[in-house]
């Protein structure tokens, strides 16, 4: 509780009946308060700290107690020590108010030493504790702690922590402002030096770093390490690292002799290099060495080069050594999309004996090099070349074949010179000419404009020629017609011609031209004319009813039926026969045949040719009159 003790002390003196007192002190067993009130000059004893306090004076209601030197403490307007030392063994020295100064002799401080005002020290000053050491102000000045030297040119300030060995054993910290290192008259390249013998430096913000020099150098600024390597690093995907050079270069050289002497790598984002115009090239140049693009991102687009100028290209110039195009597992795509001719194009310009493959190694499928056109077509094209293989289709495998495949437009074969299909394979149908469309499909061999009689030529050269049809069954499965012209079969041994048909008109030879004809012509042998069958003639007919003995019959084969005769026995009958074909000289064969119940034998007696006609006189040898019909059959040969 607080303390009010207001009485003023009085006694009675030898002088005077009554007079004042000193103030009893006050002894507690805590330190004095504001609001503990008494006489003015009354002492406090804290018992508990061994400390005494007076009561210097009451302001706005509140005491104010002072220390007292006999007590261990106390408060002064100036102290100063002249010669001789300060010595606080215990406690703490707090100056609220004035300046410490210490001209000679040294100052030690058991507690804490708090300074209100400036405190000067002309000689070594030693701050040593096994405490916490705090310079601390709250002046609002420019500065507020200074360490300052001004003795000569070798002069020095060290900060040293002898046995930290933490991060931050010596810990410059602004807890509201920045940290500036400032050295405005030194021209040494080392004007500010941060260096670390045995461990690393770290600088470390939450903003931006700036490392600016205004020296008009090539080195203006240098990060070098001399053992070891540089790295360079920002904190997150959209935190970049920028190294720009306004009005010069910027070159990154490393002189290892290892293959990643300079190496630059975005380990979880891209890299993009970008220079600043048409005259700004970017050129990446190994002297001796090789240059390798390797991305690990498992895209289609791991690895992109791209000229993205309308107008702009891109050239892969390499030496004697080539250039190999590898995808481990994926595929590669050329696409271009320029509308126009040769919009990609593959070209060797080496010499006479280069060559362009295109090589598939361990593909098996039937398309395992394939060309494709989706709208257009696909040309082969050899301009230069003059010979017969000028373009070779070669599946050099034994048992490896060529398909050529075409939808409605077909499949065109042209060349100026002779169009040869060669098969080695010893088989039946080697070279197999295949239609398979449908009903109405025809396979045709055309000669456009030959007019040789092997213009269209089948030769085997040591075995034969077989026209086969197996599925038609029609007189015409297999027709020879010459529109224009005849058809010749000729052989050095027989000439056969066959048919297994069961029917009377089993092989049929015909002119069917009004002036046609048929010739059988031998080059001295016999023509030999063999059926278990009749052997038959069609011949023109006609038929004259008496008194008429006369026909008319153009043809070199003719029969005539007369009725109604009656010739006698032992009378003559004559028979004309006019015909275009007959003259003086041809052969004619002719039969005279009668019908009836009477014993009438018309016999011939007599042939008699003429220009276009000839006559036939019969005799009835018989024993009675004609009562029959009589038939004339004739053919002329020649």
């Amino acid at each position: 509780m607080c303390a009010k003790i207001t009485r003023n002390n009085i006694g009675y003196g030898l002088d005077n009946a009554l007079q004042g007192l000193a103030p009893r002190p006050i002894v507690s067993k805590r330190a004095p308060l504001t609001t503990d009130s008494a006489e003015i000059g009354t002492t406090w004893v804290d018992t508990a700290t061994q400390a005494v306090y007076v009561l210097a004076a009451i302001s706005a209601g509140s005491a104010i107690w002072t220390t007292s030197p006999a007590a261990g403490s106390g408060t002064f307007t100036s102290v100063t020590v002249n010669p001789g030392n300060l010595l606080v063994s215990a406690g703490n020295a707090t100056i609220s108010a004035g300046n410490l100064a210490v001209t000679a002799g040294n100052v030690t401080v058991g507690g804490n030493l708090t300074v209100t005002g400036t405190s000067q020290f002309n000689g070594t000053i030693d701050f040593s504790s096994t405490a916490l050491i705090d310079l601390d102000t709250t002046s609002n000045t420019n500065p507020a702690i200074r360490l300052k030297t001004n003795g000569g040119t070798t002069e020095t300030i060290v900060l040293n922590n002898i046995q930290g060995t933490s991060a931050t054993a010596i810990n410059l910290l602004a807890s509201a402002g920045g940290i500036q290192l400032y050295a405005p008259v030194s021209t040494s390249t080392s004007s500010i030096n941060l260096q670390s013998d045995a461990g690393g430096i770290t600088v470390s913000a939450l903003k931006a770093i700036n490392v600016t020099s205004t020296a008009a150098g090539a080195s203006a600024v240098v990060i070098a390490a001399t053992n070891g390597g540089v790295d360079v690093t920002s904190g997150g995907a959209a935190i970049d690292i920028n190294i720009a050079s306004t009005g010069g270069s910027v070159n990154i050289s490393g002189t290892e002799a290892a293959a990643d002497a300079v190496a630059i790598s975005a380990s979880a984002g891209g890299m993009t290099i970008t220079s600043g115009g048409a005259a700004s090239d970017i050129t990446v140049t190994a002297t001796g060495g090789s240059i390798n693009l390797i991305a690990t991102e498992a895209a289609a687009d791991a690895v992109v080069i791209n000229a993205s100028n309308a107008a702009s290209g891109m050239t892969v110039a390499v030496g004697t050594a080539g250039m190999a195009t590898t995808a481990t597992g994926g595929a590669i795509t050329f696409a271009t999309t320029k509308n126009a001719a040769n919009a990609i194009d593959i070209s060797a310009n080496g010499g006479t004996s280069e060559t362009i493959r295109l090589h598939a190694l361990q593909g098996t499928g039937t398309s395992s090099i394939n060309i494709i056109s989706d709208v257009g077509g696909v040309a082969i094209t050899s301009t230069g070349l003059a010979s017969a293989n000028a373009v070779t289709l070669n599946a050099s495998n034994a048992a490896g074949g060529i398909t050529s495949t075409a939808g409605t437009g077909g499949i065109t074969n042209t060349t100026t010179g002779v169009f040869t299909v060669t098969s080695t394979d010893n088989a039946a149908a080697c070279i197999n000419l295949n239609a398979n469309g449908g009903t109405s499909e025809t396979v045709r061999l055309h000669s456009t404009q030959g007019t040789a009689i092997s213009s269209i030529n089948l030769l085997s050269d040591v075995g034969g020629i077989a026209l086969t049809a197996t599925g038609l069954a029609n007189a015409d499965a297999i027709k020879l017609n010459a529109a224009a012209g005849g058809v010749h079969l000729a052989g050095v041994l027989q000439t056969k011609i066959e048919t297994s048909q069961a029917a009377a008109g089993a092989i049929l030879i015909n002119a069917t031209n009004a002036a046609g004809g048929i010739q059988l012509t031998t080059g001295g042998g016999a023509i030999a004319l063999s059926s278990a069958g009749l052997l038959t003639a069609v011949p023109t007919t006609d038929t004259q009813a008496s008194a008429t003995s006369t026909t008319v019959q153009n043809s070199n084969l003719g029969s005539c039926t007369f009725t109604g005769f009656t010739t006698a026995s032992g009378a003559s009958q004559l028979w004309t026969v006019t015909n275009s074909l007959v003259t003086t000289a041809s052969k004619i064969f002719v039969s005279v045949s009668n019908e009836g119940t009477n014993d009438a034998q018309m016999t011939i007696t007599q042939v008699k040719r003429a220009a276009g006609s000839f006559t036939v006189n019969t005799k009835n040898n018989g024993a009675a009159a004609l009562n029959g019909n009589v038939t004339l059959n004739f053919w002329v040969f020649a």
